[in-house]
C-alpha cells in the first residue's frame, strides 16, 4: 500500500481515494465479509452495557448485514442478543476488567 517513507497528505489522499474505489467495486455482502474479516472482537469474551441499564455478557459471535453486533449470552443459556450500535453505552473485553 505504502513505501517504506511515509506519504505525503495527497499521497496518502490518493491511496486511501483508490482503496475505497476498490470497496465500492464490491457487492454489499462482499464489503460486508471484508469488514467482518479485519474485526479483533469477534471470537472475544464482552461485556455489552444498554442503555436501558442492562448488560449481556458473552460471546462477540458476528456483525450482522446490518451493521448489528451479535453476542451469544454466557449468562442466559447461550441466547443470541442482536445489539444495535445505538444500544451500546459499553463494550470491552470482559477478560480485561
Amino acid at each position: 500500500f505504502f513505501s517504506e517513507k511515509s506519504p505525503s497528505p495527497v499521497e496518502l489522499l490518493e491511496n486511501m481515494l483508490r482503496e475505497i474505489t476498490q470497496i465500492e467495486k464490491l457487492s454489499l455482502i462482499k464489503q460486508h465479509e471484508k469488514y467482518v474479516g479485519l474485526l479483533a472482537t469477534l471470537g472475544k469474551t464482552v461485556r455489552v452495557e444498554l442503555t436501558n441499564g442492562s448488560v449481556i455478557t458473552g460471546q462477540a459471535q458476528d456483525i450482522d448485514i446490518e451493521g448489528r453486533l451479535v453476542v451469544v449470552g454466557a449468562d442466559d443459556n447461550s441466547v443470541r442478543h442482536v445489539i444495535d450500535t445505538g444500544d451500546v453505552v459499553h463494550l470491552r473485553n470482559a477478560d480485561h476488567g
